[in-house]
């Protein structure tokens, strides 16, 4: 149906509901029914928009109206999960409401839209009805985009393009940030330009702004991964369209703004794997400042995989363990390149005595003499998720 067909359906219905035909009605009921839908549909994807339409009720002077989008949960193992958000609300006397994208309505491809509809009469008359909804989801427009293997830290995205030949541009970011512009556009020109305008000035690139962001453009499908999430955080990833004109005022045209919104999971631990850590020696390292401090560690699961930090007193929050040893993970991952925990010679399995000058990927991550540590031991997984409680033991290393 077109969006010309809808209206003359929404007029003919308008008659319907304004005007009495003179026929005889039932008693007046104590509340309203629910409405019926007769048209939940997406009738343009350029500008994209939806439109609903419904049967009249009865003794109904009005009706309001509530549009959600539904946030997938992209944790679920089932897939269904999700929450909904409301994108806009009103009142409208006709039995009918279209809704097209804008900057002041943001309506997005490949997404679940719901509309719930109250039947409401003037005051004195029946108690208003229950809401009934109807659903529709949108096309997938320029672009598939899947989100999978989510946990409290990491996510892998997928973006698959309708034309292979276009180029475009793709990013995960905090949901805050992204909100905290007006529309799409702003977010755009002023977000995403301004970093390729920022990069160019400060690493002195000897082409334009707009250059060097078309020679950083995607083609084809991309498929990366992020392990610099926060637990319980809401992120949005997006992916536009971008067509180089060649004109210095006006060089870049984007469309086919595409998004999906998630949030990341509480942490919380997935083993009851507990460990006893004991300190077994330490000693002074020949011709410097540092104490080697061996400790032994006994997990109660064989099984477990874990690593060791030795961590300076008063860089470790003991209330707040998970935020310092989260961080430490990600800069190993960063000094070390480490992709795989597994086999990244810093995770063991079973009981083993362990040495702090052989765990430091760093300077800074040694152990001063006569200074107060602690030693944290805690289960991970290979891609680096915090899978026990953390055990942390507190100690003051050696002096000469």
């Amino acid at each position: 149906m077109n969006c010309k067909t809808l209206f003359c359906l929404c007029a003919a219905l308008l008659t319907i509901c304004s005007c009495d035909s003179g026929s005889e009605k039932e008693p007046i009921p104590t509340k309203l029914p629910g409405v019926e839908f007769i048209q939940s549909e997406e009738v343009s994807d350029s500008p994209l928009t939806l439109a609903f339409s419904w049967m009249p009720v009865d003794y109904a002077d009005n009706y309001k109206y509530s549009l959600y989008e539904f946030v997938e949960d992209y944790s679920s193992q089932t897939g269904t999960d999700g929450s909904e958000k409301l994108v806009t609300e009103g009142i409208t006397e006709i039995c009918g409401k279209m809704f097209t994208a804008s900057d002041n309505l943001q309506l997005y491809s490949g997404t679940k839209y719901i509309l719930k509809v109250v039947a409401m009469s003037a005051t004195g008359g029946p108690e208003a009805s229950d809401p009934s909804e109807a659903n529709v989801v949108t096309g997938s427009g320029p672009f598939t985009m899947t989100i999978s293997n989510l946990t409290y830290r990491s996510a892998e995205f997928k973006v698959v393009p309708s034309d292979n030949s276009m180029l475009y541009q793709c990013a995960t970011i905090d949901l805050a940030k992204y909100d905290s512009y007006s529309s799409d556009r702003e977010f755009i020109e002023t977000y995403d330009f301004g970093y390729y305008k920022h990069i160019v000035d400060v690493w002195s690139i000897p082409m334009p702004w707009y250059e060097y962001m078309k020679s950083q453009s995607e083609k084809k499908t991309k498929t990366y991964s992020s392990r610099s999430l926060s637990p319980n955080s809401e992120y949005i990833f997006y992916a536009y369209r971008t067509d180089y004109t060649g004109d210095d005022k006006d060089p870049i045209s984007v469309s086919g703004f595409t998004k999906k919104i998630f949030t990341t999971p509480d942490w919380a631990p997935v083993s009851s794997c507990t460990f006893n850590v004991g300190i077994k020696s330490q000693t002074l390292v020949e011709g410097g400042s540092e104490v080697n401090v061996t400790v032994n560690v006994k997990p109660s699961d064989q099984n477990e995989r874990y690593s060791v930090f030795f961590i300076p007193a008063g860089s470790f929050d003991a209330s707040r363990p998970f935020n310092t040893v989260s961080n430490l993970i990600r800069n190993y991952e960063l000094l070390g390149g480490i992709t795989s925990w597994d086999t990244s010679g810093y995770s063991w399995k079973g009981e083993k005595d362990l040495g702090s000058a052989s765990l430091a990927m760093s300077d800074q991550a040694h152990v001063a003499q006569g200074a107060e540590y602690y030693v944290a031991v805690f289960g991970i997984s290979d891609s680096g998720c915090i899978t026990t409680e953390i055990s942390a033991t507190r100690f003051t290393a050696n002096a000469k």
